[in-house]
């Protein structure tokens, strides 16, 4: 009997393993040799097309590092075609066991349209991944989608990723997850991505931790198309976001929402950041809203987010335009508008544009925003209404009254309760973008706690600190539990030291050491155990070995043995990756120097020979990343080795080694 037990019970585990190692499919473009039928990583897929051709509803792939291509042929009409229910999973090394252990932000795995000649553009695919109106659910999680080029006869919006949905309502649901679409290009619309639901059609993606970079637009929506129209609805969804260099030829920066004919395109928001976008000859730096056509609305819900440094024709930050019976209204709540202007002679609205001309309606709500220090003419650095109805309450802003706000025709820009005028907000350090709130800052506690339903800010702080929310898209970090005597960041080589000293902490389970590349999202680093309560100094330290090139941003969060938490100040490294190059080696007497990738200023050397004394010290000036010395008359360099260090330089501490020929 107990044979039998046995039996029965291994057939069920061979059962049960064989359901499990069906679950992943797995794809490797290095994989060589196997079965390349996706069953392990040993006999991977070797083209993620192929792996997609063959996927089922359920089925998880999981995708190697390294570059794909949707066909190995030149057809520009052939995409990566994402199936029913799929989910792919980029940022595997290729021998992992579990999801949890990809590392997709150093992994990279790329989806390219280049499929023709290498660098040439115009042979690339028209659209790189394609979500069509029979797929309802898929997710694309751990991919950077580039170079596709949409300039085709039909074929012309939405190059990295286009979404269809028309005429169904079974909707179209997909989900992407830390991708990064860059370098995209599309004719018409949508530079990276087009979203599109008509005749009843419903789309709703959501786009969580994906950053939009270098995509370009001929017409609108630089980086992202919405459109509704014909009754069809797009409700498109944006969290923890990053839109940045993106351009449109015409209007929307990065994105363009259009709902016409009965359709609406009401995105959301939320904790995302849109810097340095452009609108060429067009309207609305970062976003462009448009409801037209017997009742078309495009009034997104936007929270939480940041607008840096974005430039239109007229409105750099946002244009807002109803007209012919449609509505563009959106809600605006708790963002920062700074630096965004108008590059048109004539361009009026530095952060905010209002039409509601034409039978038209545009009526946004603005709460709990700071806008201040945007650029345009004829007083409209705040705002511009044109027939429109925008209401303004709990916000700060830099003109005299409400009064002095009203710029435009009939602009009847409403200002509530808790407004603030002409305060400086005391940003930590505008400069340089870094628009959180200085202690002593008006714009502390002052906000509207009702209308701000998100627990967290764009810095992923906890939303309320004091009882009252502060206004702008960051919270001021309420004091640590713990006496903070100092927090440092100082590279230190080719390595940035964290350092902090601590006294008199109370409750405090331990430390994250948490970076950013762009001090808006941080990945946590390391865990440091805290003292938990202690009235003496306490020192820490980490060591962070891979620190990315120009700014690195670094804080601490401190949680309690009780889970709550809270953060340190910023600290700020300027990595350089330097390059020290030394020629001709050998060398007879004139040796040049080359510092490539050094931060500009002054660097101390010296050479040492190979029994370690100094033959030559020397600080040069590095402007254009080259020093020429004539050995002959710097030192008494015989025939031999000799070592050269770079001793004080900001790019870290690097060593070369040449040789001395008999002159």
């Amino acid at each position: 009997m107990r044979n039998n037990y046995f039996s029965l019970g291994f057939l069920f585990l061979s059962l049960f393993s064989f359901n499990i190692s069906q679950a992943q499919t797995y794809v490797n473009i290095n994989v060589t040799g196997g079965l390349n039928d996706g069953s392990s990583w040993s006999n991977a897929y070797s083209e993620l097309f192929v792996a997609l051709q063959n996927a089922n509803n359920g089925d998880q792939l999981w995708v190697a590092q390294g570059t794909y291509i949707p066909t190995l042929g030149t057809n520009r009409n052939i995409p990566f075609q994402l199936p029913q229910g799929v989910a792919i999973y980029g940022g595997f090394v290729g021998n992992e066991t579990s999801l949890s252990q990809r590392d997709w932000a150093n992994n990279i795995t790329i989806l390219s349209g280049d499929i023709g000649t290498t660098g040439i553009s115009t042979d690339n695919s028209y659209i790189v991944v394609n979500v069509a109106q029979s797929t309802t659910d898929v997710t694309l999680d751990g991919f950077t989608i580039q170079h596709g080029y949409a300039d085709g006869i039909f074929l012309k919006s939405g190059s990295g990723l286009f979404i269809n949905s028309y005429a169904t309502n079974t909707g179209s649901n997909p989900i992407i997850e830390n991708c990064t679409f860059s370098k995209n290009y599309s004719a018409d619309s949508g530079g990276a991505v087009y979203v599109e639901a008509g005749a009843g059609g419903l789309a709703s993606p959501s786009f969580t931790n994906c950053i939009f970079e270098y995509n370009e637009s001929g017409f609108s929506g630089g980086a992202v198309y919405n459109s509704g129209f014909s009754g069809g609805d797009v409700s498109s969804s944006f969290l923890k976001c990053i839109f940045r260099n993106n351009l449109a030829g015409e209007s929307g920066g990065a994105i363009f929402n259009h709902g016409g004919f009965g359709g609406t395109a009401n995105p959301s928001f939320k904790e995302c950041n849109f810097e340095s976008n452009a609108s060429i000859n067009g309207h609305g730096g970062g976003l462009y809203n448009q409801g037209s056509q017997n009742g078309g609305d495009a009034s997104p819900f936007i929270i939480n987010c940041r607008f840096y440094d974005n430039s239109g024709f007229a409105a750099g930050a946002m244009y807002n335009n109803g007209s012919n019976s449609g509505n563009s209204s959106p809600i605006v709540t708790n963002c920062t508008f700074y630096r965004n202007f108008t590059t048109g002679a004539g361009g009026t609205g530095g952060s905010i544009y209002s039409n509601g001309s034409h039978s038209g309606k545009s009526s946004a709500q603005i709460t709990n925003c700071i806008i201040w220090g945007n650029n345009a003419p004829f007083g409209s650095q705040v705002m511009r209404s044109v027939e429109g109805s925008p209401t303004i309450s709990f916000s700060l802003v830099d003109a005299a009254d409400c009064t002095a706000l009203q710029s435009g025709t009939n602009p009847n820009i409403t200002c509530g309760a808790g407004m603030i005028y002409n305060i400086n907000p005391l940003f930590t350090a505008a400069s340089s973008g870094d628009l959180t709130l200085q202690t002593g800052s008006p714009a502390l506690d002052v906000g509207n706690n009702s209308i701000n339903s998100e627990i967290i800010d764009l810095s992923l702080s906890s939303r309320i600190q004091n009882g009252i929310i502060d206004l702008g898209a960051y919270e001021k970090a309420a004091a640590l539990p713990v006496e903070l005597i100092s927090f440092r960041a100082n590279i230190e080589n080719d390595d940035v030291k964290i350092s902090w000293i601590t006294a008199n902490e109370i409750n405090n389970d331990h430390f994250l050491v948490q970076h950013s590349i762009d001090g808006t999202n941080y990945v946590d680093l390391d865990k440091i155990q805290g003292a938990g309560n202690s009235v003496v100094l306490n020192s820490y330290s980490y060591i962070h070995d891979t620190p990315e090139n120009g700014n690195n941003y670094y804080r601490l969060k401190q949680i309690d043995f009780d889970g709550s938490f809270s953060f340190s100040n910023i600290e700020i490294v300027r990595v350089y990756n330097g390059t020290l190059g030394i020629y001709p080696n050998p060398v007879r007497d004139v040796l040049n120097i080359s510092f490539d990738e050094f931060e500009v200023g002054e660097v101390e050397f010296a050479i040492f020979n190979i029994h370690g004394q100094e033959v030559h010290r020397q600080v040069v000036d590095i402007q254009d990343g080259l020093h020429i010395i004539e050995l002959n008359k710097v030192g008494s360099f015989l025939p031999g080795n000799y070592f050269i260090k770079v001793i004080n330089s900001k790019s870290g501490t690097y060593i070369q080694k040449f040789q001395k020929l008999r002159d």
